[in-house]
């Protein structure tokens, strides 16, 4: 579903973190298996990230699509460089 340097938005909170519900992350992992899993980090625009963490594991239930970064020629989303 996602892959690496997709963007998505947190659709349900994470465990033990303050990462608000919808904040923008980014995939920098895909790990392959059923359900897939993946490595994310959620950048804070100053060079640092969001959270607790460095990066965090999750699994799809947990994200959604990022259609405001959604890039119409290819159907994969980027991250844009502030």
């Amino acid at each position: 579903m996602f892959d690496e340097y997709d963007t998505f938005l947190l659709a349900q909170p994470l465990t033990d973190t303050t990462i608000p519900v919808g904040t923008r992350g980014v995939v920098l992992i895909v790990h392959g298996g059923e359900p897939s899993a993946y490595e994310v980090e959620f950048p804070d625009g100053k060079g640092g990230n969001l959270g607790e963490e460095i990066s965090y594991t999750i699994t799809a239930e947990f994200m959604r699509l990022d259609n405001e970064t959604q890039d119409s020629d290819s159907g994969n989303s980027t991250m844009t460089p502030p």
